[in-house]
């Protein structure tokens, strides 16, 4: 708890044990959740989450934007 605030005041991440332990519990919260998923296929669902992205540039005054 004490290496918690220190990390936050401070601005530093958290330590490996602390991460690990973070996975490991969200792991026991989402295990029961595992039934109800729902099979995922590379190609077609990769699609669906991928983001389109248009690049636009501008001039403005005499910088590009």
């Amino acid at each position: 708890m004490i290496e918690d605030i220190i990390r936050g005041v401070f601005g530093l991440p958290p330590g490996v044990k602390k991460i690990n332990k973070d996975l490991a519990d969200m792991r026991q919260v989402a295990r029961p959740l595992v039934e109800q998923l729902i099979p995922w296929e590379d190609e077609k669902e990769i699609e669906l989450m991928s983001l389109k992205l248009e690049v636009k540039a501008q001039k403005r005054g005499l910088d590009k934007i």
